[in-house]
């Protein structure tokens, strides 16, 4: 009776430990190999990288374009790099296994930008649907631009290789 008691006591206090577990995955990236070029990001962006930081709850999208300075004008040449930061706001799962990642920041207030992520991560399919990629990013950038005195949208769908683990957390 008495190691029935120790059995049980030895269970509910792993049971307790494995309740407060976190997950090992800190952090995923993918490659963009695709930007959709009839938006408005597909112009002036050629590359860059997507990242869900789960520990922070952010989500980083790093991109890199080419120069578009004039023949003959006096501009830097080097490359545009815009970096996109939000704080993760949803993560849901939807019903063909898509994991669906969304994450919004509004600095418009401040003379900045409002921002809106979705990463689609659609490696985990039970469906019999054909995705366009396998990880899917949709960024809505909204703006004031005082010049014309209005507010302007940009819009861009960036396609991505798989999300892959960067390192994983040890506790």
């Amino acid at each position: 009776m008495r190691s029935i008691l120790v059995l049980l006591a030895l269970c509910l206090s792993l049971a307790s430990f494995n309740s407060n577990a976190r997950s090992i995955i800190s952090s995923q990236s993918a490659d963009f190999y695709r930007i959709d070029y009839t938006s408005a990001m597909g112009e002036n962006f050629v590359n860059g990288t997507v990242s869900l930081d789960y520990v922070n709850n952010k989500i980083k999208v790093f991109l890199i374009g080419e120069n578009n300075c004039p023949r003959g004008a006096y501009c830097f040449r080097g490359p545009t790099i815009e970096n996109l930061v939000a704080p993760m706001v949803s993560r849901e799962r939807l019903g063909c296994g898509q994991n669906v990642y969304k994450a919004e920041k509004n600095d418009l207030a401040v003379d900045g930008y409002d921002v809106s992520i979705t990463v689609s991560d659609m490696t985990h399919l039970v469906c019999r649907i054909r995705p366009m990629a396998a990880t899917i990013v949709e960024i809505t950038k909204k703006y004031f631009d005082r010049v014309k005195g209005e507010e302007v949208v940009r819009q861009g769908r960036l396609f991505a290789h798989p999300l892959h683990v960067d390192a994983p957390m040890i506790p």
